[in-house]
């Protein structure tokens, strides 16, 4: 197996960033044994420490891009802590509401549009600190960096600090989630995840990489354009990671609720957005 993975890095040129990756990679754990102690060594520990218990005991909102989002509903969602994926930011022309942060974690959408979301989001950014990714344009901004840790299933963690990684999940939802409870978030509340992805057609969730031919997967018009690469969401190893963040989360007396207008994520307890919004965690 690993063979076959450093022949295919070989044919692509990225044998040294692969292995320059797996070093910084362990410096970096290495380092997270100090920050963990709250020594830290970088600034962007650093900053990590922070941000720790920094939303102790508020509730926090997990937006995804799904097609079900309705623009006043996020207008309802003005002074909670708020977290966005990705190109959210295309959605702020006429748009009130602000996130508090922005999550990425998709290699590549990472690869494809990272200037621009560092340029736009006009929020702390969270991203994959990793050399096969050029995020330059981050050292001037509100850049938070963190390794993934894409595990097998059946060893899936929910991790509740990030010095030594946050798991993948095969979601951003599930980072975005992580990084909640690291800041003392009690109370996750899902919006927008449909949990029910069009694929262009000839394609199946296995293929590594699709190619986009108008399919509806957002809220927000255009947020591909045709012939736009794109991974396929994995739906049962998405499942696996919420599953796993409901148990883990419910043992730390952390709540996770669904207030998605539909969709097809029935893994949380469902909850009416406004009846959510009219329940203070003050």
């Amino acid at each position: 197996m690993f063979g076959k993975t450093l022949l295919d890095l070989y044919r692509r040129d990225l044998v040294l960033p692969y292995f320059l990756f797996r070093i910084r990679r362990a410096i970096w754990r290495a380092g997270g044994l100090f920050a963990q102690l709250g020594i830290p060594i970088t600034e962007n520990q650093r900053r990590w420490l922070k941000l720790k218990n920094k939303h102790r005991g508020k509730r926090a909102f997990i937006i995804g891009n799904g097609p079900s989002v309705r623009l006043e509903d996020l207008e309802e969602l003005d002074g909670e802590v708020i977290f966005a994926m990705n190109r959210f930011y295309l959605a702020y022309q006429g748009l009130r509401m602000r996130p508090t942060y922005t999550c990425c974690s998709d290699p590549v959408m990472i690869r494809n549009h990272i200037d621009e979301i560092a340029a736009q989001c006009r929020s702390p950014l969270f991203i994959i600190s990793s050399l096969l990714f050029n995020a330059s344009t981050l050292d001037n901004t509100n850049g938070i960096y963190f390794y993934e840790i894409e595990a097998p299933s059946e060893r899936m963690k929910f991790r509740f600090q990030p010095f030594r990684g946050l798991e993948h999940g095969s979601s951003v939802i599930f980072v975005a989630m992580q990084i909640a409870v690291w800041m003392g978030v009690q109370r996750l509340v899902l919006y927008g995840i449909d949990h029910d992805f069009q694929l262009p057609k000839g394609f199946t969730e296995d293929d590594p990489i699709v190619i986009d031919n108008g399919e509806v997967n957002h809220f927000i018009p255009h947020y591909r354009k045709r012939g736009d690469p794109w991974c396929p969401p994995k739906k049962k190893n998405i499942e696996l990671g919420f599953q796993c963040a409901l148990d883990q989360c419910k043992s730390h007396g952390i709540e996770i609720v669904n207030c998605t207008r539909g969709g097809k994520l029935d893994i949380f307890p469902r909850k009416v957005l406004t009846d959510e919004l009219n329940n203070s965690m003050d």
